[in-house]
């Protein structure tokens, strides 16, 4: 009996040693549009710094700046300000700490803010994988939210093996990627 129970605890053992599976991720993708969004006549957009809440802020930040900046330029048309000439406007206006009024002292209709609050790289080496959380916001000049995404627990594949030489490579394509799609349902600029 004592054979049997000692066979039963250690077949139970290695069992739930075995279960290496991840917790499960339920991912999020939520976009909201304001209503009469179409009929706004948006031209120029500010895309502000940022807010990356991850251990590698800096790098993470000006690459969702720029990526951001080249897909509103090239795929949707809109003429986008210089990131200095926004930085010195908000630097020489010290009110101008929201984004609607960022949109106004720099002379842009709106002004675009990307969060990242996720930017799981546990499994990036192992699997190939990142998971990406956030929100990208679009603001009106009067401060209300034009249109709104959110995401959470996106998974980002690699396109190829990450090993310690490549991984930078492969997670700056990865975030490039992961910008696009996130502004991949902001309408494109109307032609009038």
């Amino acid at each position: 009996m004592k054979r049997v129970s000692f066979l039963l605890a250690s077949l139970a053992i290695f069992l739930s040693a075995c279960q290496t599976g991840s917790p499960e991720r339920a991912r999020v993708d939520r976009t909201e549009v304001t209503p009469g969004l179409s009929e706004i006549e948006l031209i120029d957009i500010a895309v502000l710094a940022p807010e990356v809440a991850t251990p590698s802020d800096v790098v993470l930040s000006t690459k969702i700046r720029a990526t951001a900046r080249r897909v509103l330029l090239d795929a949707k048309r809109y003429s986008v300000p210089q990131d200095a000439f926004i930085d010195t406007a908000i630097a020489e206006h010290p009110g101008a700490t929201d984004p609607g009024r960022v949109a106004s002292v720099t002379g842009a209709d709106a002004a675009l803010v990307i969060k990242l609050s996720q930017w799981d790289t546990g499994e990036l080496i192992g699997k190939g994988r990142i998971y990406a959380g956030g929100e990208a916001v679009l603001h009106g000049k009067d401060g209300g939210v034009l249109w709104k995404r959110v995401f959470q627990d996106w998974p980002r594949i690699a396109a190829a093996n990450v090993t310690p030489s490549n991984r930078g490579e492969v997670t700056n394509e990865m975030l490039n990627l992961t910008i696009r799609e996130i502004l991949d349902k902001l309408p494109a600029k109307a032609r009038r």
